[in-house]
């Protein structure tokens, strides 16, 4: 391995780790709405994301519209690689937009009967926290997934600002669902 692959895995595993503790340390901070009601936040990270792709996205937009798009004279090489730049552009352009709209729209918020979730494109479910049946974590999303007994299902990152307030009150309403919660984090 090369320098240059050894500074950028241990930059990837840093990023995870800054990521993971400043989630766990922001655990605690849950904002406080009318009427009882907790929302929790998302992780700031979605936001940086989300104005770094954009950025890029507009960075190579620029780029390629200051080059005129020119690449070689064979036409089967242009249609290829104006293929491959289109893509990576629009790639940049959807992933920076739902980031932005996740950080910016999505969250949870709940009091003592239910829990309301909106997603990043404003859609909400609701559940109560006494038909709550199961809940079953994705290591891959890092996010658990709530089922009742209606077959509704709601997703709750766990990089979301609050979590821990969230865990006390599903301990206090399925603590069943919270040993298991705590098994699944093992």
């Amino acid at each position: 391995m090369n320098l240059q692959t050894i500074i950028t895995v241990l930059g990837i595993i840093a990023v995870s780790l800054w990521i993971r503790t400043y989630a766990k340390k922001k655990g605690n901070e849950v904002i406080m709405l009318s009427n009882d009601k907790r929302q929790l936040k998302p992780h700031i990270i979605y936001a940086i994301c989300g104005y770094i792709c954009l950025v890029i996205f507009l960075g190579l937009l620029t780029a390629f519209i200051y080059s005129g798009f020119e690449t070689t004279t064979n036409y089967k090489e242009t249609y290829m690689t104006s293929t491959l730049v289109y893509s990576v552009l629009f790639m940049f352009l959807v992933f920076g937009i739902y980031s932005l709209l996740y950080f910016y729209n999505h969250k949870v918020v709940y009091d003592s009967n239910e829990i309301i979730v909106h997603s990043a494109f404003k859609n909400c479910k609701i559940i109560k926290w006494k038909n709550i049946n199961d809940v079953t974590f994705n290591a891959g999303m890092n996010e658990y997934t709530f089922r009742t007994s209606e077959n509704t299902k709601v997703k709750v990152s766990s990089l979301f600002y609050g979590l821990n307030d969230f865990k006390s009150e599903l301990k206090n309403h399925n603590p069943f669902i919270e040993e298991k919660i705590q098994s699944l984090n093992k």
